[in-house]
């Protein structure tokens, strides 16, 4: 790239977006300047292909109105993938994941919603067998038959 004369400024309708050369420590660096709403905001690049990409690309929201931007740090922006990477085989949004876990951390009291998950499982086993009452009742009784129950609890049951 030719040597551009300094400031550069990039224009969409009435948004107009600077980048400014200010060397460092010997080499240049160039920063990207532009208000969002009253307070300036300003990002340095090493590179002016990079700092003119930033430029156009804040240009173009800012004459879009694109403003309300959530700004994610490092850790919550990896945390934020991670969990729609666990929530995509589900189908699940993470708004009604979220909503969902509140409500079962509320009424666990704070309980693990694993161990919840489990037990109501060992309670209501997903493949039970689909039996008739009588056959299920005639297991039973051969069951504690085997068991050695008494005669009485074996009349009781039938």
């Amino acid at each position: 790239m030719s040597n551009p004369k300094f400031s550069i400024k990039v224009k969409r309708g009435h948004t107009i977006v600077k980048i400014y050369r200010t060397p460092s420590r010997g080499c240049d660096a160039y920063t990207v300047s532009y208000y969002l709403g009253d307070k300036r905001v300003r990002k340095t690049f090493a590179d002016l292909e990079l700092a003119t990409t930033e430029a156009e690309t804040v240009a173009n929201n800012l004459s879009k109105g694109e403003v309300n931007v959530l700004k994610l740090e490092s850790g919550d922006r990896l945390s934020y993938i991670r969990a729609i990477e666990a929530l995509k085989p589900t189908g699940v949004p993470l708004e009604m994941a979220v909503m969902q876990f509140a409500e079962a951390h509320a009424l666990l009291q704070g309980g693990s919603l694993v161990e919840a998950a489990r037990y109501f499982i060992k309670r209501n086993p997903p493949q039970m067998p689909r039996m008739l009452v009588p056959k299920v009742v005639g297991e039973m009784i051969a069951a504690k038959t085997a068991d050695g129950v008494s005669k009485y609890y074996t009349s009781d049951l039938k």
